[in-house]
Parts: structure tokens; C-alpha cells; sequence
């Protein structure tokens, strides 16, 4: 892949529109002119194909270094890129204002220096961008122990040495929740479960910890916004479904109020509304989470990674709202341009989560009956598998859909060939418990006889039973409630889909 076409290819028709209003205004016209065509030239290329661009430019100067002209191309769009975003991004604004500062500094420009101090400390207080404040409180520092201060101005060296004082007694603050937010994160978003004890108990130490029972231990926006998010992680990996809600609202509601999450971390915004969306689905509160949905496509996102995070937040609650409400041509249409999306950027989509949405669409099409278009889905994961990166449960789901899939279609005898590969995949993944024992041979009996006895259906019940409950909970929670669905259906001779609808 090459760079350059990359960056090219994901610029919006505003940003194209806005380089090359930026490149006419070059010092050399006729230079400017052509690094336009190469830009247009890279733009149309749906594969980059340097071989074709060289012959198409052999005569143009720039071709002889073709290298270099790539390179300055690419700094070139970098450079208009970070003009077109300074005044619509506050992190861009404050930096510039350093900068200007640090100008006017150099040359004892003190008074108009004092201007960009005020507007820098208000603009860094409004969206937490707490080490900007601390230089800029550092530089008014300076000048007032150097006696360069205005006639209006009324801070005292005391006040700014208590500001700083209180700004950092919130940076240390922030640091011990993302610390303990980090924590949560290894041990839970990895697998997103809780394998044994040992984690259990990490997981409730970090939540019995006294930063996390009560918010007014937050100081800033951004230490609330993990307190929530910590809490409501931890509603989730332990089903507690009420509290889930609960917590998820409230980390949502932060980030409505909040100038750091509505206007400059869009992706925290989006991340808090998943949780939301995912909270909704779980207590069945359809009407929350089709104000989810729209909430969360209302955002104006601008970068590609937002884009992209939009999409994939999206489309797995938008489908199940529209199968909830039973609007299947909408569900259909979804399904469609999810299939062509996520291929289009697979490479973007952090491979944990592009498995999930495999889950949620293969899923969607078994309950449509379209078993052939649900392994079309789920072949995606077994062709580039990363067993590695990937949810343990969620490749587990995966394993087990497929085998539902090829017996309602008919593929007897390739269930019976391939549980054996399935029961040494999902122990080389650590998946295998009880309960994946229990879903194997259960398939083994399937396919082993004609006509399947009554007793087999009760003894595989029996045993779901007689799991513990966090077995099921923290490692099974989503692949029992499809097994059980897929048992029901053979033991009254339906297909799955049917048994679904029953």
C-alpha cells in the first residue's frame, strides 16, 4: 500500500476541494500545477499503479525524482489539512496560541502577550487540556516575576502559583483514574470476560477501589468519564443489567454536557454511547435505544477513524432495533451495505471488532433463514483468523453458528468431520469449558444417527442446567442462549430460524 494514495483516497471532497485551493496559491504557479494533476491523477486510482503515473508525467520535470515529488506532495496535503481544521479544532487553536506566544515573548511584545495567556488558560480550561494550561500559566508566571505585567492586569503571582497548584492536583487525579481505567481495560476488553478468580477479583478490586464509589473524587470531566466508565464496564462483564443501564446513561450525559466530548473527543462520545446502545439492548428498552441510534448518527464526524467508528456502532444496534420493530427491508438493506462497507475497510476496523460485527450480521441471517449468506459472513473470520486478537467468546459464537448454519443446510456429514476442529480451535483459543463440551457432543450426537432420541434433547438440557451460573454468565452468555434456541428447534423438527420466530 502506498501512503500517498492512501491519504489522497480518504479525503473527503471538502478536503480535496480545500488543498488545491491551498496548492494554487503556491509560489510557483506552473509547480503548483502540476502536483494539482498528480494529486488528481493518485485520486483516480483505485490501486496505485506508479508504472502508470510515470508514464503519464514523462515529460513533466517532477518525474525525474519522482520520489521526492511524492514526498512534497504529501507534506503539502499535511500542511493544508492542518489549515483546514485549526479553526474548527480547539487542540489546533491552543497549539497556535503557544506558538504565537512563544513569538511575542522572544520579541518583549509583553501586553499583547498578556492577551493570548487569557485566551489560551480560557480556551485550554473549557476542553481539559490540562499541559497546554500548564504552559501557558508558566509563561504568565514569568512575566509577572518579571514585572512585565499591563496596567489592567490583576493577578499576583500567588494566584498563579495556587493555579497551577489546582491544576495539578487534577492532572494527578486524572492519572490515578486512567490508571485504574488502564487496569480495567487489560484485564476485561482483551477477552471480555472474567476466565477465573484470580480475575474476578482483580476486576472487583479495581471497582472496590475509593476513586470509583463516588464521582464527587473526580475532578475534572475527563476523571469522570472514566469513573462511569469503569462502573458501567463492570455492570457489564457482571450482568448486572440495571445497573448497566444506570451507569451507561450517566456516562452518555457526561459527554451531551461536556465541551472536551461534544465538540473535540468525539470517539469517548461514541464509546460511552456503545455502551449505551449495547445497556438498552440487554434490559429490551427499544425506545432508548432508537434515540441511541440517532444520537449517535447526529454526530459530525470529520476523520476517517470517527467514520469508521460511527459506522461500526451503528450498524450492530441499528440492526437489532430494526429486527425488534420488524422492519425487514430496512434490516436487509443494513445487512447489504455492511457487507460491502466492512470489506471496503476491513484494514481499518481493529480486527476484535470487525469479528463482533461478524457475529452480529451472520446472526441477523440465520434468523432470516439465509444460512448460505450467514457462512459468506462467517467465513470472513475463519479465511484471516487472529485467534490471538481476537474476544474469546466471540470466535466461540462464531464456531458454533457455523455448525447451526451447515446442519440446517443440509451438510450432515461436514458438522460430523469438523466439531473435531472446532473442539481443538476453541481449546487452543482457552475458550473450552463444561459448557463447550457439553455443545460438541450434543453435534456429535446429531450427526451420529438418523433419528436423533428424545432422551439426547432432556440429558443436553439436564446438563446446561447443572452449569454453574458464572460459567455461564461471564464466558457463555450470548452462545448458550443461541444453543438452547437451536435445541428447542430440532427437539419440535423446525428449523432454527423457525424457533427463533416461535
Amino acid at each position: 500500500m502506498d501512503v500517498l494514495h492512501e491519504l489522497i483516497t480518504s479525503l473527503t471532497v471538502a478536503e480535496k476541494s480545500y488543498f488545491k485551493r491551498y496548492a494554487s496559491k503556491l509560489s510557483d504557479e506552473n509547480s503548483s500545477t502540476n502536483y494539482i494533476q498528480l494529486f488528481d491523477a493518485i485520486a483516480a486510482q483505485e490501486e496505485y499503479d506508479e508504472a502508470k503515473l510515470k508514464k503519464k508525467f514523462a515529460k513533466e520535470k517532477f518525474v525525474k525524482q519522482f520520489s521526492v515529488a511524492k514526498n512534497y506532495l504529501y507534506k503539502t496535503i499535511i500542511k493544508a489539512l492542518r489549515n483546514f481544521y485549526e479553526e474548527a479544532n480547539p487542540q489546533l487553536q491552543v497549539k497556535h496560541l503557544l506558538l504565537e506566544l512563544n513569538l511575542l515573548m522572544d520579541k518583549g511584545i509583553y501586553e499583547q502577550a498578556y492577551k493570548v495567556i487569557r485566551k489560551g488558560i480560557q480556551l485550554s480550561e473549557a476542553y481539559e487540556l490540562f499541559n497546554d494550561e500548564s504552559e501557558f500559566l508558566g509563561k504568565e508566571l514569568y512575566l509577572l516575576m518579571n514585572n512585565y505585567r499591563p496596567a489592567d492586569e490583576e493577578r499576583t503571582v500567588d494566584d498563579v502559583m495556587n493555579a497551577q497548584k489546582k491544576l495539578n492536583k487534577r492532572i494527578e487525579n486524572l492519572l490515578e483514574y486512567e490508571t485504574l481505567y488502564q487496569s480495567q481495560h487489560r484485564l476485561i476488553t482483551g477477552n471480555y470476560q472474567l476466565r477465573n478468580e484470580t480475575q474476578q477479583e482483580a476486576a472487583d478490586k479495581i471497582f472496590n477501589n475509593p476513586l470509583v464509589q463516588h464521582e464527587e473524587n473526580a475532578l475534572s470531566a475527563q476523571a469522570r468519564y472514566y469513573y462511569h466508565y469503569i462502573r458501567t464496564l463492570y455492570f457489564s462483564v457482571f450482568d448486572k443489567r440495571k445497573e448497566f443501564l444506570a451507569s451507561s446513561e450517566k456516562l452518555s450525559e457526561l459527554c451531551r454536557v461536556s465541551k472536551r466530548y461534544a465538540e473535540l473527543d468525539l470517539r469517548s462520545y461514541m464509546n460511552a454511547l456503545n455502551l449505551l446502545l449495547e445497556a438498552s439492548f440487554f434490559n429490551a428498552d427499544w425506545k432508548l435505544m432508537k434515540s441511541a441510534l440517532e444520537e449517535l448518527q447526529q454526530l459530525s464526524v470529520s476523520s476517517e477513524r470517527d467514520k469508521t467508528a460511527q459506522f461500526v456502532y451503528h450498524s450492530r444496534f441499528a440492526l437489532v432495533y430494526y429486527d425488534q420493530i420488524k422492519d425487514t427491508r430496512a434490516k436487509s438493506k443494513l445487512i447489504d451495505d455492511a457487507w460491502n462497507t466492512i470489506r471496503k475497510l476491513e484494514k481499518k476496523i481493529p480486527y476484535h471488532i470487525r469479528i463482533s460485527l461478524l457475529v452480529t450480521y451472520s446472526s441477523a441471517l440465520m434468523e432470516m433463514g439465509e444460512y448460505a449468506r450467514a457462512l459468506d459472513w462467517i467465513d470472513l473470520f475463519r479465511n484471516k483468523k487472529k485467534d490471538e486478537e481476537a474476544r474469546y467468546d466471540v470466535q466461540s459464537i462464531l464456531l458454533t453458528l457455523q455448525l447451526i448454519a451447515h446442519y440446517e443446510l443440509g451438510n450432515t456429514l461436514l458438522v460430523k468431520n469438523i466439531v473435531p476442529n472446532i473442539a481443538r480451535a476453541i481449546r487452543n483459543i482457552g475458550q473450552q469449558s463444561q459448557f463447550e463440551k457439553v455443545v460438541l457432543s450434543f453435534f456429535n450426537k446429531l450427526t451420529s444417527a438418523k433419528a436423533i432420541n428424545e432422551k439426547v434433547f432432556e440429558e443436553t438440557l439436564s446438563e446446561l442446567d447443572a452449569l454453574k451460573q458464572g460459567d455461564i454468565l461471564s464466558r457463555n452468555r450470548t452462545t448458550h442462549d443461541i444453543f438452547r434456541v437451536f435445541i428447542d428447534s430440532k427437539k419440535h423438527g423446525k428449523k432454527y430460524h423457525e424457533a427463533l420466530g416461535s
